[in-house]
């Protein structure tokens, strides 16, 4: 029947993973209503987690920018997972220059994920204030006065 199908295929949407998709736990400026967002979008993405956490995650501020960073340390992180095209993975490592990316584990609403994140390179330097524990990063003060995030 068509609401069996319908059913089944809500099923499928929340469980993923797609063939050929991969999670990847983003924290920053890609999240959903954030500047880069519409990148995500138009990379093919689809959001499995509107709020997921990453154990051993520290975000910081970087200084003098208007997006956050992840560094290894004792602390958990609050973001977003989405599922993301295998295929468009080298093009969000583009986008992330400034970080590498790993798999870290993610908790979301109702199962974990081994996702991909982008930790930042500590060579760049640049790290600012500490985002609290499980507070979703969101730009500093500042930088809504530039007009640059009118969205937040």
């Amino acid at each position: 029947s068509h609401a069996g199908r319908q059913r089944m295929k809500r099923r499928s949407l929340a469980n993923g993973p797609w063939k050929g998709m991969v999670p990847v736990f983003v924290y920053g400026t890609l999240m959903t209503g954030r500047t880069n967002n519409d990148r995500m979008i138009a990379l093919g993405c689809i959001p499995a987690e509107p709020e997921a956490y990453a154990p051993g995650l520290v975000i910081h501020h970087v200084t003098g920018v208007g997006f956050p960073a992840a560094i290894k340390g004792e602390s958990q992180a609050l973001g977003e997972v989405w599922w993301i095209p295998l295929t468009s993975l080298p093009l969000l490592d583009q986008f992330e220059a400034c970080y590498h990316r790993e798999r870290i584990l993610v908790w979301g609403s109702r199962r974990s994920y081994n996702a991909f994140t982008y930790i930042w390179k500590r060579s760049h330097g640049g790290l600012g204030s500490e985002v609290k524990r499980n507070v979703r990063w969101k730009p500093e003060a500042h930088w809504y006065k530039s007009g640059h995030y009118s969205g937040f």
